[in-house]
Protein backbone atom coordinates (compact mmCIF):
# COMPACT_ATOMS: atom_id res chain seq x y z
CA UNK A 1 0.00 0.00 0.00
CA UNK A 2 1.09 3.36 -0.24
CA UNK A 3 0.26 7.32 0.30
CA UNK A 4 -2.06 8.61 -2.16
CA UNK A 5 -0.16 10.87 -4.10
CA UNK A 6 -2.73 14.29 -3.85
CA UNK A 7 -1.56 17.17 -1.92
CA UNK A 8 -2.80 18.26 1.08
CA UNK A 9 -2.47 16.96 5.03
CA UNK A 10 -5.90 15.18 4.81
CA UNK A 11 -4.99 12.29 2.19
CA UNK A 12 -1.61 11.63 3.71
CA UNK A 13 -2.71 11.00 7.11
CA UNK A 14 -5.37 8.89 5.71
CA UNK A 15 -2.19 6.19 4.90
CA UNK A 16 -1.24 5.02 8.37
CA UNK A 17 -5.58 4.06 8.69
CA UNK A 18 -5.52 2.46 5.10
CA UNK A 19 -2.06 0.39 6.36
CA UNK A 20 -4.13 -1.13 9.47
CA UNK A 21 -6.77 -1.90 7.38
CA UNK A 22 -4.46 -3.88 5.13
CA UNK A 23 -2.76 -5.14 7.75
CA UNK A 24 -5.96 -6.97 9.60
CA UNK A 25 -6.16 -9.88 8.21
CA UNK A 26 -2.90 -10.96 9.49
CA UNK A 27 -3.62 -9.75 12.84
CA UNK A 28 -6.60 -12.38 12.81
CA UNK A 29 -4.13 -15.26 11.88
CA UNK A 30 -2.87 -17.43 14.43
CA UNK A 31 0.61 -16.27 14.66
CA UNK A 32 3.80 -17.80 13.72
CA UNK A 33 6.55 -15.69 14.82
CA UNK A 34 9.30 -17.07 16.34
CA UNK A 35 10.02 -14.22 19.09
CA UNK A 36 6.71 -13.82 19.86
CA UNK A 37 5.60 -17.84 20.58
CA UNK A 38 9.25 -18.18 22.12
CA UNK A 39 8.71 -14.81 24.35
CA UNK A 40 6.48 -11.91 23.67
CA UNK A 41 3.56 -14.33 24.12
CA UNK A 42 4.62 -17.40 25.56
CA UNK A 43 5.79 -15.90 28.78
CA UNK A 44 3.03 -14.01 29.85
CA UNK A 45 0.99 -17.05 28.29
CA UNK A 46 3.57 -19.21 30.93
CA UNK A 47 2.65 -16.61 33.95
CA UNK A 48 -0.95 -17.18 33.38
CA UNK A 49 -1.04 -20.55 33.95
CA UNK A 50 1.41 -20.61 36.62
CA UNK A 51 -0.14 -17.31 38.65
CA UNK A 52 2.49 -15.40 38.89
CA UNK A 53 5.92 -14.11 37.25
CA UNK A 54 8.59 -16.52 37.78
CA UNK A 55 12.09 -17.54 36.16
CA UNK A 56 11.87 -19.74 33.58
CA UNK A 57 15.61 -21.17 33.47
CA UNK A 58 15.32 -23.12 30.36
CA UNK A 59 14.40 -20.09 28.27
CA UNK A 60 17.41 -17.59 27.34
CA UNK A 61 15.36 -14.63 26.95
CA UNK A 62 12.65 -14.63 30.32
CA UNK A 63 15.71 -12.41 32.24
CA UNK A 64 13.75 -9.51 31.88
CA UNK A 65 10.22 -9.69 30.80
CA UNK A 66 9.20 -6.60 28.65
CA UNK A 67 6.59 -3.82 29.61
CA UNK A 68 4.43 -5.06 26.08
CA UNK A 69 4.84 -8.45 26.94
CA UNK A 70 3.34 -8.02 30.04
CA UNK A 71 0.24 -5.94 28.10
CA UNK A 72 -0.20 -8.81 26.04
CA UNK A 73 -0.54 -10.93 29.16
CA UNK A 74 -3.60 -8.95 30.18
CA UNK A 75 -5.06 -9.81 26.42
CA UNK A 76 -4.72 -13.41 26.63
CA UNK A 77 -6.09 -13.74 30.04
CA UNK A 78 -9.00 -12.50 27.66
CA UNK A 79 -8.04 -14.31 24.22
CA UNK A 80 -5.45 -17.21 24.76
CA UNK A 81 -5.16 -17.61 21.57
CA UNK A 82 -3.40 -14.42 20.85
CA UNK A 83 -5.79 -12.62 18.51
CA UNK A 84 -6.93 -9.86 20.86
CA UNK A 85 -2.60 -9.33 21.30
CA UNK A 86 -2.05 -9.31 18.08
CA UNK A 87 -4.89 -6.51 17.57
CA UNK A 88 -3.01 -4.69 20.29
CA UNK A 89 0.20 -4.88 18.37
CA UNK A 90 -2.18 -3.02 15.90
CA UNK A 91 -3.14 -0.16 18.18
CA UNK A 92 0.12 0.14 19.00
CA UNK A 93 0.95 1.18 14.92
CA UNK A 94 -2.09 3.66 14.61
CA UNK A 95 -0.94 5.43 18.06
CA UNK A 96 2.60 5.27 16.70
CA UNK A 97 1.22 6.83 13.34
CA UNK A 98 -0.79 9.68 15.26
CA UNK A 99 2.51 10.54 17.57
CA UNK A 100 5.25 10.78 14.44
CA UNK A 101 2.65 12.94 12.57
CA UNK A 102 2.18 15.46 15.56
CA UNK A 103 6.30 15.28 15.90
CA UNK A 104 5.97 16.56 12.01
CA UNK A 105 3.52 19.18 13.09
CA UNK A 106 5.46 20.59 16.19
CA UNK A 107 9.02 20.45 14.30
CA UNK A 108 7.89 21.47 10.87
CA UNK A 109 4.16 21.96 9.53
CA UNK A 110 0.80 20.01 9.36
CA UNK A 111 2.09 18.53 5.82
CA UNK A 112 5.48 18.09 6.89
CA UNK A 113 3.06 15.96 10.05
CA UNK A 114 1.05 14.09 7.44
CA UNK A 115 3.93 12.99 5.03
CA UNK A 116 5.81 11.70 8.09
CA UNK A 117 2.73 9.25 8.78
CA UNK A 118 2.66 8.42 5.21
CA UNK A 119 6.24 7.72 5.38
CA UNK A 120 5.94 5.50 8.65
CA UNK A 121 3.20 3.50 7.27
CA UNK A 122 4.92 2.59 3.82
CA UNK A 123 7.84 1.27 5.77
CA UNK A 124 8.69 -2.32 5.09
CA UNK A 125 10.15 -2.84 8.40
CA UNK A 126 6.93 -1.02 10.07
CA UNK A 127 4.90 -3.39 7.88
CA UNK A 128 6.78 -6.78 9.08
CA UNK A 129 6.62 -5.10 12.65
CA UNK A 130 2.69 -4.66 12.76
CA UNK A 131 2.48 -8.59 11.45
CA UNK A 132 3.22 -10.24 14.17
CA UNK A 133 3.02 -9.41 18.08
CA UNK A 134 6.36 -7.86 19.31
CA UNK A 135 7.58 -4.89 21.04
CA UNK A 136 9.19 -2.86 18.25
CA UNK A 137 6.03 -0.59 17.86
CA UNK A 138 5.41 0.10 21.38
CA UNK A 139 9.02 1.02 22.01
CA UNK A 140 8.45 3.31 18.65
CA UNK A 141 5.32 4.96 20.21
CA UNK A 142 6.60 5.58 23.67
CA UNK A 143 9.67 6.76 22.30
CA UNK A 144 8.08 9.58 20.15
CA UNK A 145 5.69 10.46 22.39
CA UNK A 146 8.53 10.85 25.22
CA UNK A 147 10.26 13.32 22.64
CA UNK A 148 7.22 15.22 21.46
CA UNK A 149 6.50 16.21 25.20
CA UNK A 150 10.42 16.99 26.07
CA UNK A 151 10.05 19.31 23.67
CA UNK A 152 7.13 20.95 24.55
CA UNK A 153 8.10 20.66 27.97
CA UNK A 154 11.15 22.61 27.16
CA UNK A 155 9.45 25.86 27.03
CA UNK A 156 7.11 25.00 29.98
CA UNK A 157 10.20 24.98 32.80
CA UNK A 158 8.30 26.03 35.78
CA UNK A 159 5.41 22.89 35.38
CA UNK A 160 6.52 19.45 36.41
CA UNK A 161 3.94 18.03 34.35
CA UNK A 162 5.12 17.69 31.51
CA UNK A 163 8.59 16.62 32.89
CA UNK A 164 7.17 13.98 34.70
CA UNK A 165 4.68 13.04 31.67
CA UNK A 166 8.12 12.62 29.26
CA UNK A 167 9.25 10.66 32.11
CA UNK A 168 6.89 7.90 32.20
CA UNK A 169 7.17 7.63 28.40
CA UNK A 170 10.78 7.35 28.39
CA UNK A 171 10.90 4.79 31.54
CA UNK A 172 8.35 2.39 29.32
CA UNK A 173 10.52 2.81 26.58
CA UNK A 174 13.16 1.83 28.45
CA UNK A 175 11.22 -0.82 29.90
CA UNK A 176 10.10 -2.34 26.52
CA UNK A 177 13.53 -2.56 24.69
CA UNK A 178 17.53 -2.77 25.93
CA UNK A 179 18.08 -0.86 22.88
CA UNK A 180 16.27 2.54 24.27
CA UNK A 181 18.10 3.11 26.99
CA UNK A 182 20.30 5.50 25.28
CA UNK A 183 16.77 7.69 25.17
CA UNK A 184 18.01 9.37 28.14
CA UNK A 185 20.38 11.01 26.87
CA UNK A 186 18.84 11.82 23.40
CA UNK A 187 16.03 13.36 25.10
CA UNK A 188 18.05 15.16 27.48
CA UNK A 189 19.77 16.62 24.51
CA UNK A 190 16.83 17.08 22.17
CA UNK A 191 15.61 19.20 25.28
CA UNK A 192 18.75 21.14 24.85
CA UNK A 193 18.18 22.12 21.71
CA UNK A 194 15.21 22.99 21.78
CA UNK A 195 14.70 25.49 24.98
CA UNK A 196 17.92 26.05 26.01
CA UNK A 197 20.12 24.00 29.01
CA UNK A 198 16.70 22.75 30.96
CA UNK A 199 17.33 23.48 34.61
CA UNK A 200 18.38 20.81 37.15
CA UNK A 201 14.88 20.34 38.80
CA UNK A 202 13.29 19.66 35.09
CA UNK A 203 15.37 17.01 34.58
CA UNK A 204 15.07 15.64 37.97
CA UNK A 205 11.28 15.04 37.56
CA UNK A 206 11.39 13.54 34.37
CA UNK A 207 13.98 11.01 36.10
CA UNK A 208 11.56 10.68 38.55
CA UNK A 209 9.02 9.86 36.01
CA UNK A 210 10.80 7.62 34.50
CA UNK A 211 12.41 5.35 37.35
CA UNK A 212 8.84 4.84 38.91
CA UNK A 213 7.59 3.33 35.33
CA UNK A 214 11.26 1.57 35.48
CA UNK A 215 11.46 0.56 39.03
CA UNK A 216 10.29 -3.22 38.42
CA UNK A 217 12.19 -4.09 35.70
Amino acid sequence: YSAPKSGGDGPRGLADVEGERALLPYALAPETFYDSLEYHLGLPRLYLLRGRIGPVPDNAFAGVPSLPAMVYGWSLALNAGGTAAHLLNLLWLLAGGAAVAGLGRRLGSPATGGLAAALLADSPCVASAANMTGVELAWALFQTTALAVLLGAAGERAKAGPWLAAGFLIGGAMATKNLAWGLPAAALAGAWAAGGRPPLRCAAWAAAGAAAVLAPW
